[in-house]
């Protein structure tokens, strides 16, 4: 009976610690998706900021040739009537 008693507490104590093991590992892979969860949080933050940027510069981009069609436009008038006299 003793060695039965003794058996099932090196068993359990052997449970206790895959147990323990297994919590370990469970809270490393718990702290690994949250690192990468906060990662993809900063990457959507830097990817609508470059969204943002992007359209800023295409705005930009189509008022200044807006301007520099204007600009033609209003030379090349000035071109034909010096051309016209």
């Amino acid at each position: 009976m003793e060695n039965k008693i003794n058996t099932l507490k090196m068993e359990n104590a052997d449970l206790i610690s895959e147990i323990n093991a297994a919590n370990a590992l469970i809270d490393r892979q718990k702290n690994d998706l949250i690192s990468k969860d906060n990662l993809i949080v900063k990457i959507e933050h830097d990817i609508q900021e470059l969204q943002h940027e992007v359209e800023v510069a295409r705005q930009k981009h189509a008022e200044q040739m807006e301007h520099l069609s204007s600009e033609h436009l209003n030379e090349r008038r000035a071109w034909e009537s010096m051309k016209a006299n």
